[in-house]
């Protein structure tokens, strides 16, 4: 029987003042200023309070004279500070609504505004405010039992707590109020005292919704316009569904990560075809070189050779033979008269051809007796000797290195003249003219003057030929 009274008192405990009869409109604010305040209906007598945020709320009786129309003299709020206006009639506390917060503007200094009011008592709030949990407020041992809370909401209606006589904390059960809505708490006692008020003190998301309906407080103003108003339609029109807004702030999020995925796909792509120089590049395959490839094998290929050629003179590739045994008649005709011009080479010396990697090449024949060529031999020579050993096995090649400026072109039938290579080793003046196959595999021969090349060494089976 003893909790009886406690269980109606927690059901009364949250009484929602919803029922706008009136509206009413809110002048601009100053500092010690004079606040207007217009209401059209209601039905008298009426009462304003002005509840500053941190400060003492003032209740004001509107005399019976007034109509419609009331003047706050000295409003005692520093500038910059908020405050909200709520209004009532002989019908209910709030029946003509709260008004949005309204900031207090520049004025003068003809009054006190540290308080608005004698504060009785004080109260605490120790909880966060969440939406359809519960919320303690404690710490207000010295206010007259019974007390009463009352919530606030700027710009829409009206919380009304009865906490029971005797305990000094209250527990509301379930804040039936929409996550992101603020509301202003202050309580008074018995006697009339005031615990002052709160901060605007705005609800948390959680994640029950089962304590919302239809009738929970809402705040039906947008932004802060200085005129409320009351109506029975306001409360309904103003009701917004948390899972409506919950599904738009998921939307709002998918979106843009939508948005940024794709961007970043953009950039790396466009740093993907960039190119390091600032434009797109094209590459193309060049032909390979194969450098062991047979030269006899390949087409002709413009040669570069080492020294100026004659177009009397001829050669040509094989083992070493006697001159006389294959001299061509035009070598004893195109015989030069000056000194200084080489003499014809017979088909044992070596003979210059063109090869496919564009040099002179020498022709080391052996000798028929079959004895070794001597000398240096290139890598490229030995490698052609190399290739050639299988069937027919083919003379070893020399290669000259000459100056650019040197370089001599081939007569029509590829071939290039060498000038003779002059030793220090002379033939002696009773040779025969015809010399014997020299350690390089290159012979010559001049008709009609046998001590050709003047000052020749001794004669010798074997000489070893110097190259420039």
């Amino acid at each position: 029987m003893t909790q009886r009274p406690a269980l109606l008192a927690a059901a009364l405990a949250a009484l929602v003042s919803s029922a706008h009869t009136f509206s009413v409109q809110v002048g601009s604010a100053s500092q010690c200023g004079d606040l207007d305040v217009n209401w059209s209906g209601g039905t008298g007598p009426f009462q304003i309070l002005i509840t500053p945020l941190y400060n003492v709320p003032v209740n004001i009786s509107v005399p019976s004279s007034a109509d419609g129309s009331y003047t706050v003299s000295n409003l005692r709020i520093a500038q910059g500070k908020q405050f909200v206006v709520t209004m009532s009639d002989s019908t209910g506390f709030n029946s003509g609504g709260t008004s949005p917060l309204i900031t207090v503007g520049p004025g003068n200094s003809n009054c006190n505004t540290t308080a608005t009011g004698d504060l009785g008592f004080s109260f605490q709030l120790p909880n966060s405010l969440q939406q359809c949990n519960p919320y303690q407020f404690v710490g207000y041992s010295g206010a007259a039992q019974p007390v009463t809370i009352t919530g606030l909401i700027p710009g829409g209606e009206a919380v009304i707590l009865k906490p029971p006589v005797g305990p000094t904390m209250y527990q509301w059960p379930n804040v039936n109020v929409a996550a992101g809505t603020s509301v202003i708490f202050s309580v008074t006692d018995a006697k009339g005292g005031s615990g002052g008020s709160s901060d605007a003190v705005q609800v948390q998301q959680s994640n029950d919704q089962s304590c919302l309906n239809g009738n929970s407080p809402t705040s039906t103003a947008v932004g802060q316009p200085s005129s409320t108003s009351g109506g029975s339609g306001q409360s309904g029109s103003s009701n917004s569904s948390v899972a409506a807004i919950a599904g738009a702030v998921v939307g709002c999020l998918v979106g843009l990560a939508a948005i940024v995925s794709l961007a970043l796909f953009f950039i790396k792509r466009r740093k993907a075809t960039r190119s390091p120089y600032g434009a797109g590049t094209r590459t193309h395959r060049i032909d390979s070189v194969d450098l062991d490839h047979d030269a006899s094998t390949s087409g002709p290929v413009p040669a570069i050779y080492p020294y100026p050629y004659h177009s009397d003179s001829a050669s040509h590739l094989g083992a070493a033979t006697d001159y006389r045994d294959h001299s061509p008649t035009s070598n004893a005709s195109a015989a030069s008269a000056d000194p200084f011009n080489p003499p014809p080479p017979s088909p044992q010396q070596s003979s210059a051809r063109r090869t496919s990697d564009g040099y002179g090449a020498y022709v080391d024949a052996t000798s028929a007796s079959g004895r070794s060529s001597h000398g240096p031999r290139s890598s490229a020579s030995r490698k052609a000797a190399m290739a050639n050993s299988g069937g027919s096995r083919q003379a070893a090649r020399y290669i000259l290195h000459t100056d650019m400026d040197d370089i001599a072109e081939p007569d029509e039938h590829g071939v290039v003249e060498l000038p003779p290579q002059y030793t220090e080793r002379r033939q002696p003046s009773g040779s025969t003219g015809a010399q014997s196959e020299s350690a390089t595999g290159i012979h010559s021969e001049r008709p009609g003057d046998s001590s050709y090349p003047p000052n020749s060494s001794d004669n010798t089976s074997e000489r070893q030929s110097q190259y420039p």
